[in-house]
This record gives structure tokens, sequence and C-alpha cells, in this order.
């Protein structure tokens, strides 16, 4: 297999920032289409990257552009019928998370997949810091024991993405903070706990800043104030898991706007050998030699996640194996997500019409 044709459906932030970034250093991957209903933008980011084809449909880019590999930057609600159409065409896909809005449409993509077996790998780029891949290591090699509870936040003190476009549409996107931060916590929770059984679900949702004005929301996050300022979904979200055998739990919180000092990702792994910190990208470990307390503090060299994520996808593009991060993984994402929302009695993530 020589060079692997690429092509990206989406010109956004994630979609430069992320894959166009990782994809272009590489000397295996030909960028050969990008799409965008709007052909303005496309064309910007082709001549940016000097990407040979323009396309405004996703479905003649499929079809005609030959393409190995696809990235899909698109809103939440779209990413379901893209994954299916591409894997119909026997196209690789890296799609940016949530890959589709609950767990039920998973399983129609699982069995889609059996007969179409393409690799369909989630972008889950936290997963893929320096600190996380150390934290890993060092519980798969049993030096933190048995982990037995992990705790994680991502609190923004006024942060509600592009107010008024599709993030806030509860039709594009699927949900709130819920779904964009918490999908987050959720997996890096479960991923360094190996994907346990899932046994019980609990949780609420909260929207008290739904009409946070554009200048409160300021920033990064500030969005053109002339769009009509929608926000039909929460700001916050929260979570309480036991799994299989009642010894190990999650409990999870995630929010875009909250009165809290200022933005921060925290994430708290409890083991019986020895415990973690990890806050907004400090990881700090605990435990005790001699009897006497000690923490440590890893000296980390700096890495690339999104660069990372691109190369793991590319591995199992190549040799044919199951994604790093895959279908399988994001169901058990999707169902905590799923059962919040229904105890919240938000049911529109279950809902395609």
């Amino acid at each position: 297999m020589g060079k692997l044709r690429y092509g990206i459906i989406g010109t956004g932030w994630i979609a430069e920032r992320k894959h166009l970034a990782a994809y272009s250093a590489r000397e295996d991957v030909e960028l050969a289409a990008v799409c965008n209903p709007n052909v303005v933008k496309a064309e910007q980011v082709a001549k940016r990257y000097d990407i040979p084809n323009v396309y405004e449909h996703y479905d003649a880019m499929l079809r005609q552009g030959k393409l190995d590999i696809l990235s899909i930057c698109t809103p939440n609600a779209s990413h379901f019928p893209i994954v299916k159409a591409a894997m119909a065409e026997g196209i690789h896909v890296h799609c940016e998370k949530p890959l589709v809005l609950n767990a039920q449409e998973l399983d129609e993509l699982l069995r889609w997949n059996e007969k179409y077996p393409v690799s369909v790998f989630v972008g889950k780029d936290k997963r893929y810091s320096s600190p996380v891949r150390f934290l890993k290591s060092a519980i798969d090699s049993g030096e933190m024991g048995s982990i037995y509870h992990v705790k994680a936040s991502w609190l923004r003190r006024r942060g509600i993405p592009g107010l008024g476009g599709w993030f806030t549409n509860k039709r594009l996107s699927g949900g709130g903070a819920l779904i964009d931060l918490g999908v987050h916590l959720v997996d890096l929770a479960l991923y360094l706990m190996d994907f346990p059984t899932i046994d019980k679900v609990s949780g609420s949702t909260y929207a008290h800043f739904s009409t946070l004005s554009h200048e409160s929301n300021r920033g990064a996050w500030a969005a053109n104030p002339q769009l009509e300022a929608r926000n039909d979904v929460e700001d916050m979200g929260a979570g309480y898991v036991t799994f299989a055998g009642h010894q190990r739990s999650l409990y999870f919180e995630a929010s875009w706007a909250s009165n809290v000092k200022q933005e921060s990702m925290v994430l708290e792994v409890f083991g019986t050998k020895a415990g973690a910190r990890l806050a907004d990208g400090r990881l700090e470990l605990y435990s005790e030699i001699g009897h006497v307390p000690v923490n440590i503090e890893p000296d980390l060299a700096e890495s690339d996640p999104y660069a990372k994520e691109v190369e793991l996808f590319i591995q199992s593009v190549r040799s044919g194996t199951k994604p790093h991060s895959n279908m399988e993984q994001a169901k058990d994402v999707m169902r905590i997500i799923d059962e919040i929302y229904a105890q919240s009695g938000n049911t529109t993530n279950n809902d395609r019409s």
C-alpha cells in the first residue's frame, strides 16, 4: 500500500488545526480532496494546503474522489449518514467525537461495519497527551494496583462554543456540554479502567445559562452577535457510574458555563497502590515508600496528541487491525450519555426526526 489518498469533510477549527495539520505533515498521505457546502471556504482551505479537488457535496466526493481515508469534522448530527456512506465506498474513517448521537446509531454502524469492514477511528485526542499515555502505562503495568474510582471534571466559567451556531442547536448537536466535553471525560475514565462492564448510571443535566449574552460569553468562545442566539441544550451535565461487581466507580461533571473561578480540566485516579491527579496538563502521582507518603511529578517530554491519533489511525488502516479508539468503546461512552439524558428528560439525542 503506497500513499493513502486523503479527503476531509468540514473546514472549521478542528479540521485545520488538528486534522489537516497532522495529515499534511505525513509523507505517506496525499491530500486529495476537501468538502464544504460553503465552496468559498473549501477553496480557501484547498489553497492553503495545496489540495487539488474541492467538493460542495460529500456524496460526490466519496463516489468520485478515489479516497482511501477520510476525516469527518462536521456537526454531530451529520456524522451518522456520512460515516455510513463512506463505509459503503470502502473508505476508512477518522471521525471527530461524538461519532454519532446515541448508542442506537452505533449499533447500526457496527452492523454496517460487518458488511463493509473498514477502519472507523473515533477522535479522542485527550487519550494521546504525554501525561495520559504515561498514566495508562503505569496502570497497565500494575504499578498503581487496582483502579477502583475515577473522578473527572471539565468546567468552564464562560465557554459556550459558537453561541447561536450548531453547538447550541439540539437538532444538530444532540446536546450540550455533556455530549461535547463529557464524552472526553467518560472516554478517558473508561480507557484508563480498561472499559469495565457498565452496571448502573445516574446523572442530571442543567440549563441555567441559556440566555447568556454574547458579551458575557467572550473571548475564544464568542460567536457572531448577528446570529440568532439559539440555545436549547444543557450547559452542564454530571454523572455517577458503577461497574459490574460494584468495586469500581466513576464520577464526572462537565460544563460550558458555571460560576467557578476559571476553566479547569481535572482527572483523579484512585488505585490500591497509587493515585494520580492530572490537572490542566500537569500530572502528579501519590504513593508511599517505606510507609512514607511520596508525591511524584514525572518529567515528561511534550508530544503532539493530534499527530499520535493520526498515526494510530493509519496503523489500523495499514495493518487491518481494530482501531485504538473504536466503535465498541464509543458505544459504552454513548450508553452512559444516553442514560443521563434520559433521566434528565432529554431524549432528543435518541430521535433523528
